[in-house]
């Protein structure tokens, strides 16, 4: 495999795995808390916008907004990576020819252009065509 090759393959898994990778657990002991007026314990967060990417698929403002919905609803969303969450993209699957084989399943004719895609699952297809059959 050359190293274009590598460099492609390794940028799919970090895309589909990205939990692999940097799945970052928050120090959540870092953030100042405070008590409200229900007697419940909650962080005092600072406005300041650094987005980070939550292991749930939900961007956070910053770290601590991050700790803060894991104490109020008793999660442990961890830190996927910095930034906004990426969005999925919708795929068309319709404009996929339909086959149906000997035992009356129901199909899509696929090539075998190799043009990866990830998944909402975090599985890499090898193309479109090919995530549409596994949603069948």
């Amino acid at each position: 495999m050359t190293a274009a090759g590598v460099f492609v393959l390794l940028s799919f898994v970090l895309c589909c795995f990205p939990d692999a990778a940097f799945g970052v657990e928050v120090d959540c002991s870092t953030y100042p808390n405070t008590t409200n007026e229900e007697g419940k314990e909650v962080l005092a967060c600072s406005k300041m916008l650094s987005p980070i990417c939550g292991s749930d698929g939900v961007t956070y403002s910053n770290e601590c907004l991050l700790c803060a919905y894991n104490i109020e609803y008793g999660t442990n969303v961890s830190k996927d990576y910095d930034g906004e969450c990426k969005e999925f993209v919708q795929v068309d699957c319709s404009r996929y020819p339909n086959i149906t084989n000997e035992e009356g399943k129901m199909g899509l004719l696929c090539d075998k252009a190799l043009s990866p895609v990830c998944g909402t699952d975090g599985v890499t297809y090898d193309n479109e065509c090919l995530l549409c059959v596994h949603n069948l």
